[in-house]
This record gives C-alpha cells, sequence and structure tokens, in this order.
C-alpha cells in the first residue's frame, strides 16, 4: 500500500514522542516492503522546522538536533 508520509511522523522516529511506536511500525513495515512511503517536496523543510521547534522548547540540546 502506499502511504504519503507526514513530517511529524518522520520527526517521531528519532524525537520520543506520544505515538512514536506507531511511527516505528510504519517504518519497520517500509522496510519489509509491506508499505511505499512517499514524500512531498516540502518534506526536509517540514522536518527541519519540526525539530528547529523541539530545540527552542527545550525539548532537545542543539547537539541532539543537529
Amino acid at each position: 500500500m502506499k502511504y504519503v508520509l507526514d513530517s511529524c511522523v518522520a520527526v517521531k522516529w528519532f524525537l520520543a514522542e506520544p505515538d512514536s511506536p506507531k511511527a516505528i511500525e510504519v517504518l519497520d513495515d517500509f522496510d519489509q516492503k509491506v508499505h511505499q512511503l512517499l514524500v512531498p517536496d516540502i518534506f526536509p523543510v517540514e522536518v527541519a522546522h519540526a525539530i528547529t521547534k523541539t530545540k527552542r522548547r527545550g525539548l532537545i540540546t542543539p547537539r541532539e538536533g543537529t
């Protein structure tokens, strides 16, 4: 099955957030070729923005954000 991946799901792969286990399950399914993941062109910018917001809130250190 094809899914369009939202940046908030991808961020949950690296940051411990609610529903991170579900996001990791999506990644595992992708690795096992159960699903095909599609991303919009703006995806990298959205992920960078989410990480920047997390750093500004003090939830991760600047080093972790990098």
